[in-house]
């Protein structure tokens, strides 16, 4: 039976940056010797990128659009202020 890594992308805010290039890379090498897959964020526009490591057999699994959590001093100013 064949080992399984999975890659989760907690990148919301834009769809590929510097991080997304470095574990892609590892992604497409480790699919000689295991079943690799990668949880990400579904954009309107796939990245070419997202469509190359689907090509070299890493298995694309979307997650569905996160809720909004504020965090911060924005977050705390609205929570004294703002009713429940």
């Amino acid at each position: 039976m064949m080992k399984k890594v999975l890659f989760v992308s907690l990148n919301d805010h834009v769809s590929w940056g510097g991080s997304e290039v470095l574990w892609s890379k590892t992604a497409q090498r480790l699919t000689t010797k295991f079943k690799v897959s990668a949880l990400l964020k579904k954009w309107t526009d796939i990245p070419i990128a997202v469509q190359e490591i689907e090509k070299a057999g890493v298995t694309i699994i979307y997650k569905e659009a996160p809720i909004e959590v504020e965090i911060g001093i924005v977050a705390r100013i609205k929570r004294r202020l703002l009713p429940p």
